[in-house]
């Protein structure tokens, strides 16, 4: 494997998928800067996607700028870091870390999912 893939073809046709599932387009897409292409954008746009919120790469002009400061544009992005964060939290705390031993041969990373751990929480949760 030569270099990773670009993320910007990933994401319609994950799109694609959750229409094809839920019947419907989704109400918003938001993704990090490395699915912002315009092309991409104009993409989920005809696919019926009410808001999308991806920051492009570079310096953006001026349109794009007011594009990126609007409110619903920025409340979607912190949405979006905010369910980073929480993910991060669910891998620190609940041992939900990459784990060595397990990846197979030229895969980077796999994710390691201690259910008992996560039952336990669960458990707790509900106490």
């Amino acid at each position: 494997m030569v270099g990773n893939p670009a993320d910007a073809p990933l994401l319609v046709p994950a799109v694609k998928r959750v229409i094809a599932r839920a019947g419907a387009p989704p109400g918003a897409v938001t993704a990090d800067r490395g699915y912002g292409e315009a092309a991409v954008e104009r993409e989920l746009a005809v696919l019926s996607v009410a808001r999308i919120a991806i920051p492009r790469r570079g310096r953006a002009g001026l349109a794009r700028h007011a594009v990126e400061r609007a409110r619903p544009f920025r409340r979607l992005v912190r949405w979006r870091t905010g369910c980073e964060g929480r993910i991060s939290q669910l891998k620190h705390h609940f041992g939900w870390a990459p784990h060595p031993a397990e990846r197979p041969p030229g895969c980077p990373a796999v994710v390691h999912v201690p259910f008992g751990k996560v039952e336990r929480a669960v458990a707790g949760l509900k106490a």
